[in-house]
């Protein structure tokens, strides 16, 4: 590990891990998402049972292109910001050795204590270590510790 300095205010902390306790909704809709975007490209149209013909054109094709192009439309911010947030939480992930990961985890979702994680070689405070870098990350992929830090930086103007 590095000797950056992983440590952020509270606030961001519990932000931060509310946002990782969420991973799996969050998945739940992008995945929601795009089993509707693929849902319908092709639909079958069943025949009339009546025989009755109104005379209009049919436009299958169109119609399905229409209902398609209205539905990329409504790929809205909720589903962005699902996105978003699940691919920051992966790159966090990324850069604790996979050792830990899946104890952070157990830790942070499951509200599994630190020293009844199984981790080879492992420590409690190794392991909190590396749940700490991977909450900066979290935070910083997220694009919330650049804000903060945005936020102190003006103070300080503000203060001189």
């Amino acid at each position: 590990m590095s000797d950056l300095n992983y440590r952020m205010p509270e606030f961001l902390y519990k932000q931060v891990l509310w946002v990782i306790k969420d991973y799996s909704r969050l998945m739940a809709v992008i995945l929601q998402e795009r089993a509707e975007n693929t849902e319908g490209l092709y639909p079958c149209q069943a025949p009339s049972d009546t025989g009755i013909r109104s005379g209009a054109i049919a436009r299958p094709t169109e119609r399905t292109a229409l209902q398609k192009a209205e539905r990329d439309a409504q790929y809205d911010l909720v589903v962005q910001d699902a996105d978003h947030k699940v691919k920051a939480i992966d790159a966090a992930l990324a850069t604790v050795p996979k050792a830990y990961a899946g104890a952070i985890i157990q830790n942070i979702v499951f509200n599994v204590r630190l020293k009844d994680l199984q981790v080879e070689k492992g420590s409690e405070r190794t392991i909190k270590r590396y749940k700490q870098q991977f909450l900066f990350w979290a935070a910083v992929n997220l694009n919330w510790w650049s804000l903060l830090q945005a936020m102190a930086y003006e103070d300080e103007l503000e203060g001189h």
